[in-house]
């Protein structure tokens, strides 16, 4: 019977190793581009979000039109930012989940403004901190 050399166990356990490391910078790598592409995404569609909640947050408010078609685009808005959760403040989500709850009743109109209006504030903030502190305005 015949053992192997020391030389063929440590470039056993080297290549071992190094096939560990290469999972694991590939999973991390792909995480990256995933956050990466998320935030691009939430940047170019930011402007397309907040003109969403104001129109809404205006509708609610001055014409007290607080239907079926109003609750359905604030759907839109929570679940299309559920998506994008992953680059989301936990403050952003936690309005997000807070939405979604209150979307069905009608008489808490004031609120879910409220929270349309701050969670519009914080994603404005939030571009602005991905963008490095300064906002392009093209």
């Amino acid at each position: 019977m015949q053992f192997p050399t020391w030389g063929s166990f440590i470039l056993g356990l080297i290549s071992f190793l190094l096939s560990i490391w290469l999972i694991y910078n590939t999973t991390t790598l792909k995480k990256y581009v995933k956050t990466v592409e998320l935030k691009r995404r939430l940047k170019e569609d930011e402007q397309y979000i907040v003109y969403k909640i104001e129109l809404i947050t205006k509708i609610i408010l001055d014409d007290d039109g607080f239907d079926s078609t109003t609750q359905n685009q604030i759907l839109e808005i929570t679940e299309y930012l559920t998506i994008l959760k992953e680059v989301l403040t936990k403050e952003q989500i936690q309005f997000i989940y807070e939405l979604n709850r209150l979307i069905p009743n009608v008489e808490r109109k004031n609120e879910i403004c409220r929270l349309l209006t701050r969670l519009k504030v914080t994603l404005v903030k939030n571009v602005k901190e991905l963008d490095g502190g300064e906002k392009n305005d093209d």
